[in-house]
């Protein structure tokens, strides 16, 4: 019942507040995003501007999560986000994406596509 409530306000006051009065509070969430997307009912906030966000806050939130895509994915809500993007991000955030996984360090035995799919919340 919390997420529904969570969502319903957060989505009323995204629709009806005033741009002006709306754009502390969205700086404010965009300079916490990583604090934001692994909480409970935040990973919903970063999903709304994702997908409902002006460009330059909807780009600024995918390419943290592109950013931060490997540690995302194993996190149980801020896996959550970087479904919505796979969603709705099309072949480009597709491809960034795999692009990001798939990549190979020295200080990693094994890609981190790898590591993803052997926790629970993996987003793949």
């Amino acid at each position: 019942m919390k997420k529904i409530r969570c969502v319903l306000a957060s989505r009323r006051y995204s629709q009806h507040t005033n741009p002006i009065l709306k754009r502390p509070c969205i700086n404010e969430v965009l300079a916490s995003i990583d604090i934001v997307a692994h909480g409970q009912f935040g990973n919903w906030c970063i999903q709304h501007i994702c997908e409902h966000g002006s460009p330059a806050d909807r780009s600024h939130a995918i390419d943290h999560v592109l950013r931060y895509s490997t540690e995302y994915s194993m996190d149980q809500f801020a896996s959550k986000v970087v479904e919505k993007c796979l969603k709705i991000g099309g072949p480009e955030f597709l491809e960034r994406y795999l692009e990001r996984v798939c990549e190979g360090r020295l200080d990693r035995p094994r890609i981190p596509l790898i590591d993803s799919m052997s926790t629970s919340s993996a987003s793949l």
